[in-house]
């Protein structure tokens, strides 16, 4: 989260949204300017309060691709950054549906995997102590990361996937994709016209 933050906050000029996705998805925050409002929401974000356990990573995408608003004639770069630490295993979208629609609308997608691709359990702090998630029928929930997903959905939409294998790597993709970005932005120049014929017309 802190990692996140920083790059959010290393921002100048980009609108900015957050998404947050268990087996639902939620849009924490429309696309704002506003980087304090974004950050407070980044740090309140909880997973638990979507009550699904799952990971909707084709909802999810969706949800974010539908955000975006281009006015004609706008050149802004519209960009999703994707991290996960599962496979798509919840949500009624297709995520490689999703990202087709979000190559069709010019979205680039830079996805992130992080954690084990082994998978590993997930810890819930109940008031008996520390448990496991486990699945319907009792066994326990160990989410995979599905990296060739992850790579499938970065090609089709023109981006890159990167894996983060600790918070160290995580900070240095998100600095790689701030430099892949940097310069992409449109600044809308006004001029202003004013007559001033007039001055040359008396002497006439």
């Amino acid at each position: 989260q802190s990692i996140t933050e920083r790059f959010i906050n290393g921002l100048v000029d980009h609108r900015i949204g957050l998404v947050v996705f268990a087996g639902l998805s939620l849009t924490q925050c429309p696309l704002t300017l506003d980087y304090g409002v974004i950050t407070e929401l980044l740090r309140k974000a909880d997973l638990r309060m979507l009550k699904v356990d799952g990971t909707a990573i084709g909802d999810a995408i969706l949800n974010a691709v539908y955000k975006f608003k281009k006015k004609t004639g706008e050149k802004r770069d519209q960009v999703i950054i994707l991290l996960t630490d599962g496979e798509n295993n919840a949500g009624v979208v297709d995520p490689l549906e999703a990202a087709k629609i979000a190559s069709e609308r010019g979205i680039r997608m830079y996805t992130i995997g992080v954690g084990s691709l082994e998978g590993a359990p997930i810890p819930i702090d109940t008031p008996m102590g520390k448990q496991y998630a486990r699945n319907p029928d009792g066994s326990p929930q160990i989410p995979k990361l599905d990296e060739q997903l992850l790579k499938d959905i970065a090609f089709m939409t023109r981006g890159q996937y990167f894996r983060a294998t600790d918070n160290k790597a995580l900070e240095k993709i998100y600095s790689t994709i701030a430099t892949l970005e940097k310069g992409k932005i449109d600044i809308n120049r006004t001029m202003q016209y004013s007559e001033r014929f007039y001055w040359f017309l008396a002497p006439a």
